[in-house]
């Protein structure tokens, strides 16, 4: 499951630097900095409660880390679904890591999907404008 993922992040790097991703993190440099806090904090604090999965965590977070950085540097509709895909992630982490607390199972899939949402269709509109998108 996890390969199957990182392979989707890599395929959303990739196509979000030939969106201009690079360019574009330069203006919106705080986020890339804030998705390294996170990417730190959760190793950081977590790392050890991994088990024999923290080496393939702390690959995938700094994959997703650096696809949410990247997807703020496309614009706010896309930084925005990433934010909410590596949220999504968060909450998976933290049942890895034997941390549960009300709602989290259900707080997944509803991030995920208006993750997966907000990326394709500011993806959709960043590569031809005329798209038009619901809300």
């Amino acid at each position: 499951g996890i390969l199957g993922f990182l392979l989707m992040q890599v395929c959303y790097i990739v196509g979000f630097l030939r969106m201009g991703a690079a360019a574009g993190i330069r203006r919106r440099w705080p986020a890339a900095v804030g998705y390294l806090g996170i990417w730190l904090a959760v190793n950081l604090g977590l790392g050890g409660q991994f088990g024999d999965l923290r080496i393939r965590v702390l690959v995938y977070s700094a994959a997703i880390c650096t696809m949410a950085a990247f997807a703020a540097g496309v614009g706010a509709r896309v930084g925005w679904g990433a934010a909410l895909f590596l949220i999504s992630d968060m909450f998976i982490a933290f049942g890895q890591a034997d941390i549960d607390f009300a709602l989290r199972s259900a707080i997944i899939m509803p991030t995920y999907l208006a993750g997966q949402y907000l990326i394709a269709t500011g993806w959709a509109q960043r590569t031809d404008p005329g798209v038009r998108v619901p809300v």
